[in-house]
């Protein structure tokens, strides 16, 4: 556990803005769902953007769009992960597995904005608090794997505690 957490300093230090945007697009994977299942947010916000009163109904027209435009937000979120995934692992030489910092960090925020919104606990709102975090896991774990066989070759890249001396780091 502590060599995790050492890993994850030396990712934010060597990471600098990288890193920070990935956290951001870690955020934004589950409004991005959301939007996805609720196309009549993406088309209210262009509304919203615009200035214009929300209508009561969407066209069918305006729907597809809100779901194409979201598509679009989702693969350009996607392709930015793995750019600055590719970038930090090539400032760090070596492989760092996020996934599990990702799935937490998802999973709390979603179950604290279900707690604090509601008032309430609720095992339903509980199990919708995890499940963008159980998706955020196995999407992250992904665009680790496809930044990793990118730079280094497949299955080839060195963890990140076989390259780094975590006793220099801690001071001991």
């Amino acid at each position: 556990m502590k060599k995790y957490l050492f890993s994850v300093i030396v990712f934010f230090r060597l990471g600098g803005i990288y890193a920070w945007l990935v956290v951001a697009g870690w955020l934004a994977v589950p409004v991005i769902l959301q939007t996805l299942i609720h196309p009549r947010d993406a088309v209210g916000l262009r509304y919203f953007i615009e200035g214009l009163p929300q209508p009561l109904l969407y066209s069918t027209r305006g729907l597809v769009t809100g779901v194409v435009l979201t598509v679009f937000v989702a693969g350009l979120v996607i392709f930015s992960q793995i750019v600055f995934r590719v970038l930090i692992c090539r400032k760090m030489q070596a492989r760092l597995r996020l996934s599990p910092l990702a799935a937490i960090l998802i999973g709390i925020i979603g179950n604290a904005t279900w707690y604090f919104s509601t008032g309430y606990y609720d095992s339903t709102g509980a199990f919708a608090g995890a499940v963008p975090g159980l998706l955020m896991f196995m999407l992250d774990h992904w665009v680790e794997k496809t930044a990793a066989d990118f730079l280094f070759g497949p299955n080839d890249a060195p963890e990140a505690d076989e390259v780094f001396d975590y006793a220099d780091l801690a001071g001991d």
